[in-house]
């Protein structure tokens, strides 16, 4: 059996392998602290990394708004996996993590964007909102999001597996303190809560 260190290590290898081979912007939100998922090892991916995201999050009431969408996505997802749109206008696949029978977080893959028919929609609400002009806003959106979503048959192939070695880190929760030093921990904590 694996120790949840390698375990650790194996999704961190899976997820870059699922960005850098088929441009997944893949992102970890646990719901409450969880050590597994706020190791400093996979702490990189609890944003998203898409430079669109990334552009909207210098707007620091925009970034808080995004993370207080965290909860109603996460209560979202109690229910099985879903596709959405987020209030900036960005389409996600996203999937509930447990832990046993607990929804302990989500993963979202996303960075896609909306319908063609729905983009200026949410832009227009995003520039009023924010005061970010539009026609850069438009820009940002339209170069780094990506237009073909894929299948969900073919998505969940892809990310099915990395749920499976979330779960099976967790059923090895007990190897996790002695793996860790009491100063990490603590230290893991606050990074979190920031």
């Amino acid at each position: 059996m694996f120790t949840v260190s390698e375990i650790r290590h194996h999704i961190k290898k899976y997820i870059d392998f699922l960005q850098s081979k088929f441009g997944f912007g893949i992102s970890i939100h646990p719901h409450l602290y969880e050590e597994l998922i706020a190791t400093t090892e996979l702490s990189d991916y609890h944003i998203h990394s898409n430079p669109y995201c990334r552009f909207l999050k210098n707007y620091i009431t925009l970034w808080e708004h995004c993370l207080d969408c965290q909860e109603k996505v996460y209560k979202k997802c109690l229910n099985g996996p879903y596709i959405g749109i987020c209030h900036a206008g960005v389409k996600e696949y996203v999937y509930p993590i447990n832990n046993k029978d607990t929804v302990i977080g989500f993963l979202s893959v996303t960075g896609y964007k909306a319908p063609p028919e729905k983009r200026a929609g949410y832009l227009k609400k995003i520039s009023k909102l924010y005061g970010i002009e539009f026609n850069t806003l438009s820009e940002n959106y339209e170069r780094f999001l990506i237009d073909e979503f894929p299948d969900k048959e073919s998505m969940d192939t892809f990310i099915m597996p990395l749920l499976h070695m979330l779960e099976l880190a967790y059923i090895q929760m007990p190897d996790f303190p002695e793996n860790e030093p009491h100063g990490q921990a603590f230290y893991l904590r606050i990074l979190h809560y920031i």
